[in-house]
């Protein structure tokens, strides 16, 4: 039975793997993917664009800053054997000579911050333009499966990161560390091998005590990292839907959630402020205490006797030696660490994001880069063939299935345990009668579990949104999709713009499977108004002239195409709008009214020239006013013999004039003809059109 169970969920399993790789999502998983260094490092320099004259440059900077942090002890220690021997002119070389050394390395050091900052710049919005290109060549249920914050944000914080680690800088900043550790390291030996060795050991035993404890605050940072996810989230979902909040009266008790979670975020950060204050204690304690330990060496080793220049000349090498050696030491427990704080592991995990996005490939091919002088278009002529369609299972949901599987695994091993467990204190307490009824019962319980089982499983499988369907649409016509809601309307018009391929069964373009076409030319011949249209916070123009390839448009088209959609019977009203085109619209177009933003959005998808046009209940949202106004325009640009309308309708009577409708049930067309025809057939339509004449009665008779 438990073997059954296992079979069960393995297959669940494979189904899952499957539908990743089918749509290529990104998969699956528990934990962050933080990728290593080595990694990082390969993925970067794709990035990286080389410039031979700040390479020379930086070669000469570093060149120089290192032979001045290897020299400057030497010289300093010239001073101090200068001033012991009162020898004035030896002790003056010595301190023009440091001087002018530094002030020449200040002044290639403004100019290598300089040429440093540019080049950051240059490379950090070169890697965003290549991410973001990446972004937009995904296909949509990419953008379905991802929050947009959260590409917005990993656009950000990973360009930044990338450009950070690739710069010139950066580079040569770890090859001069090298040098000026090997160099302070001689320099402590040169003064005594002893202090060098002694120095070593005593220092880096605060550096260890260190280490631990950035391990520890590198912990609760994470911890509270994951906890700050999860409080953006939670405040994004709010905002997003604070008219419902507003409706329900609940903004006291998202207040008190929301600082529930803020309280509970401040356990880490108090931690994590305990430790660092204790970490500064010891790095600023730990020098003064090297210090103390060395100076009591020199009296146990040279004797309370000795003379006191003797003594003094110790002491004043011990200082010189721990002032290096304690620079040395944090610079070595620098690469050691290889991340001050969480700095470097957030930048991975970022990386890490990064690199999953270039290596997930869209199951739909989107070709950003497409010949834009290419101005080929489809006549409008459209054939499904048997087409067959279920939409994949998003990234929350295999991610709610995958839990579902590890949660049963763990209870099927549980389980046999406890039947292992249990069969033995059987043994001891009961009959072989009374164990044989217990078996019966567990047998009973393993059945009922197996159908829940083989439920979820089936479960998994999406049903078919689409089944088997064949229509053709011929260039020119006027056609209109009805049915109720969830019938496949919006899935064909989805479909239609390739935002999905079929599961099986083909559609044609002029007699071409959209598989194989262009999606270049795909975009050019099909104009798309939605429901609920998008538009910039831009002027009127932007969004109308948005489709045009590099501005290639005149006065006279923008004039066409606003007489076309109904925008000049306000747009160029100068009490309403004294600005004409330049009109700013606002935040998603909130400055405009509904029926306003629908005839821009008509004018936008007519500004391209397509040969066919898709509504998709674009008056359902619309007030009877507005509607009309809309649907005039509408039926005007039916009456162009060239353009294919395709329109999907709850209210019928704004597909009355069509050229053809189809009657869609359960995914299948029940029904087709003209308005005339389907009404004599008394069948799904003649009844969709009763309801809507019955309701318009009843609300006559109520007024």
């Amino acid at each position: 039975m438990l073997s059954k169970i296992k079979s069960i969920f393995s297959l669940s399993k494979e189904n899952l793997e499957t539908n990743n790789k089918n749509n290529n999502q990104i998969p699956v998983k528990e934990e962050e993917y933080v990728p290593s260094a080595f990694e990082i490092l390969k993925f970067n320099f794709q990035f990286l664009k080389i410039d031979y004259s700040s390479i020379l440059y930086r070669y000469i900077y570093y060149i120089y800053d290192s032979y001045v942090r290897v020299i400057t002890p030497f010289i300093l220690l010239e001073v101090k054997n200068a001033i012991v021997e009162n020898d004035f002119e030896k002790m003056k070389y010595q301190i023009v000579k440091y001087m002018l050394l530094k002030f020449i390395l200040q002044i290639l050091c403004f100019l290598d911050t300089k040429i440093n900052y540019n080049q950051n710049q240059e490379t950090e919005q070169q890697v965003q333009k290549s991410i973001l290109e990446n972004i937009l060549s995904k296909d949509v249920q990419f953008f379905e499966d991802n929050k947009i914050t959260q590409l917005a944000d990993t656009l950000k914080q990973g360009s930044e990161y990338i450009a950070n680690e690739l710069s010139y800088g950066n580079i040569y900043q770890k090859f001069n560390l090298a040098i000026t550790i090997i160099s302070k390291m001689y320099f402590i030996y040169y003064l005594s091998p002893y202090l060098l060795i002694n120095f070593l050991v005593t220092c880096f035993l605060f550096q260890i005590v260190m280490f631990l404890l950035f391990l520890k605050i590198e912990k609760l940072q994470e911890k509270k990292s994951k906890k700050n996810d999860v409080l953006d989230f939670v405040v994004d979902d709010i905002l997003n839907n604070i008219t419902v909040i507003k409706t329900f009266g609940t903004e006291l008790k998202e207040s008190s959630r929301i600082q529930n979670m803020i309280l509970k975020s401040e356990e880490e950060s108090k931690q994590i402020n305990a430790l660092q204050q204790m970490s500064y204690v010891l790095r600023s304690a730990s020098f003064e205490i090297v210090n103390i330990c060395l100076i009591l060496q020199i009296f146990f080793q040279i004797g309370l006797s000795a003379p006191i220049n003797q003594v003094a000349q110790s002491i004043t090498d011990i200082f010189q030696a721990n002032y290096y050696g304690f620079q040395l030491a944090n610079q070595i427990i620098r690469i050691i660490l290889n991340k001050p704080e969480n700095y470097y592991l957030d930048g991975k995990k970022q990386a890490g994001k990064i690199m999953q996005l270039f290596k997930l490939q869209s199951g739909i091919p989107q070709d950003i880069y497409y010949d834009k002088k290419d101005e080929s278009q489809f006549t409008g002529d459209i054939v499904f063939d048997n087409v067959s369609f279920k939409y994949p299972a998003s990234k929350d949901s295999l991610a709610k299935i995958n839990q579902k599987i590890q949660q049963e695994d763990k209870s099927i091993e549980n389980n046999q345990q406890d039947q292992i467990s249990s069969k033995q204190q059987d043994e001891l307490e009961y009959s072989s009668d009374q164990d044989s009824d217990l078996s019966d019962q567990n047998l009973q319980k393993e059945d009922t579990k197996l159908l829940e089982l083989n439920k979820q499983n089936s479960a998994f499988e999406r049903e078919y949104v689409i089944n088997n369907l064949s229509f053709k649409i011929k260039q020119g016509q006027y056609v209109a999709f009805v049915g109720k809601s969830g019938c496949g309307k919006s899935t064909i018009i989805k479909l239609l713009q390739r935002y999905y391929d079929t599961t099986s069964g083909s559609i044609l373009f002029d007699n071409q499977n959209i598989r194989d076409c262009s999606i270049g030319k795909l975009r050019r011949s099909v104009g798309f108004v939605s429901q609920e249209p998008s538009l910039f916070d831009n002027d009127i123009e932007y969004n109308i002239t948005y489709g045009s390839i590099d501005s290639d448009y005149t006065d006279e088209d923008i004039q066409k195409v606003c007489d076309m959609s109904g925008v000049s019977e306000f747009v160029f009203d100068k009490n309403r709008f004294p600005k004409g085109l330049k009109t700013l619209v606002g935040s998603k177009g909130m400055k405009l009214s509904g029926g306003q933003k629908q005839r821009i959005a008509i004018a936008r998808a007519l500004m391209k020239k397509p040969k066919i046009l898709i509504l998709d209940e674009a008056t359902s949202s619309l007030d009877a006013e507005s509607e009309h106004q809309v649907q005039q325009q509408i039926d005007k640009l039916a009456q162009q013999g060239d353009l294919t309308l395709i329109v999907v309708a709850h209210r019928l009577s704004t597909i009355a004039k069509s050229d053809k409708i189809f009657v869609l049930k359960h995914g299948e067309i029940k029904e087709e003809g003209t308005h005339a025809e389907l009404l004599s057939k008394n069948g799904i339509y003649k009844k969709l059109v009763h309801y809507q004449i019955n309701f318009q009665d009843k609300l006559k008779k109520q007024i």
